[in-house]
Parts: C-alpha cells; structure tokens; sequence
C-alpha cells in the first residue's frame, strides 16, 4: 500500500509541475496580439490540461482559477475584437449598400430624364414631318 500511495503522490506532484507550466505560458499569451497564434496555443494549452493527471488536493482549486483567469481574461479579449472587427466590417457594408441605392437612383434619374428627351425629340420631329 506504501509504495502505490507514494507513487500516487509523485505523479501528482509531476501533474502539478506540469499545470503549473501551462498556466504560466497561458499567462505569457493572454495579452498578445497575434490572435492566430495564441488561439491555437491557448486551444492547445487546453487540451494539455485535460490530458494531465490529478494533482494534490490543497493545490486544485487553486491552479483551477488561476489558469480558468488566464483562459477567460484571453478569450474575452479575442471574442471582444472580433466583435469590433464584425462591427466595422458591417458599416462598411451598410455605407456601400448606400452608396448603390445613391448611384440607382442617379442612374434611374438620368434614364427616365433621357427618355423624356428623346421621347419629346420624337414628337417634334414628328410634328416638324407633318
């Protein structure tokens, strides 16, 4: 029973060197702003967390919310400017669907002010051929 709790407790404190790594590389991404490659790092680190062990009771909780921190404070960030991204990108569509109505109705403006040219050229070439 000894020697399997004792390897139960250095695995555990091998799990929490190893969380305690992830956590401190989430925290040198989590202000970055190559957005491609700290999300994939960050997804990454994610997945590493899962794949490691349990680590000592008194430390979980911990190391839980700080990495949770260093996760959410990130992904916020990057949800917050592809937001502003998507909002910009909007009005430049809505200033460009503008700018087509503005240009339709130039455009039918010119072809109905034509029309009403050549239609009266017609009639007083007509009248002129009478």
């Amino acid at each position: 029973k000894n020697v399997f709790y004792k390897e139960e407790k250095g695995e555990q404190q091998e799990n929490l060197k190893n969380k305690i790594a992830l956590i401190e590389y989430a925290e040198s991404l989590k202000d970055t702003e190559d957005w491609d490659m700290a999300t994939n790092a960050m997804k990454k680190v994610q997945a590493d967390w899962k794949n490691i062990g349990h680590v000592p009771r008194k430390f979980s909780d911990d190391i839980w919310k700080r990495f949770k921190t260093a996760c959410n404070y990130y992904f916020d960030r990057y949800h917050q400017q592809k937001n502003s991204l998507n909002k910009e990108q909007q009005a430049i569509v809505d200033a460009k669907k503008i700018l087509l109505a503005t240009k339709d109705a130039k455009l039918q403006h010119i072809v109905r002010a034509s029309s009403d040219v050549v239609f009266y050229d017609t009639m007083r070439i007509r009248k002129e051929l009478q």
